[in-house]
């Protein structure tokens, strides 16, 4: 359909305007499938100081034994860092997961997890 002229203004017409909602809808969706599948897929750990272990087990055994009781495979974790170099045990630890998809399984079962057995521990997501 061609604009038609009303008051000397050219009107778009219902399928110009309809076409360029669905190009910013479609635009939006790759930004977001660009930012799940190229930025990093890492969760934050705050509390990491209350996980149990054994005195002298070094912090980051202490987030691999997290993940033996939560029933996640620790193939799920591609790293894990902490910006807290003064203490020996930190209190906040960021774990680098493989894919997007395991980010939100890993999330949501520790999430789980700590409701039902750690509550002065959270978690979140990047």
């Amino acid at each position: 359909m061609e604009p038609t002229l009303n008051n000397n203004f050219l009107l778009p017409s219902v399928a110009a305007i309809q076409n360029k909602l669905l190009l910013k809808r479609i635009a939006k969706r790759i930004r977001d499938l660009e930012k799940n599948m190229f930025e990093p897929h890492t969760i934050h750990l705050e509390g990491i100081d209350n996980l149990p272990g054994i005195d002298g087990q070094h912090w980051t055994s202490r987030i691999y034994t997290l993940f033996t009781h939560a029933n996640l495979p620790h193939t799920y974790i591609l790293s894990i860092n902490t910006s807290d170099t003064i203490n020996e045990t930190p209190n906040t630890a960021d774990i680098t997961l493989i894919t997007y998809r395991v980010k939100l399984h890993t999330y949501y079962t520790l999430l789980q997890y700590f409701t039902e057995h750690r509550k002065n521990i959270n978690v979140k997501k990047n």
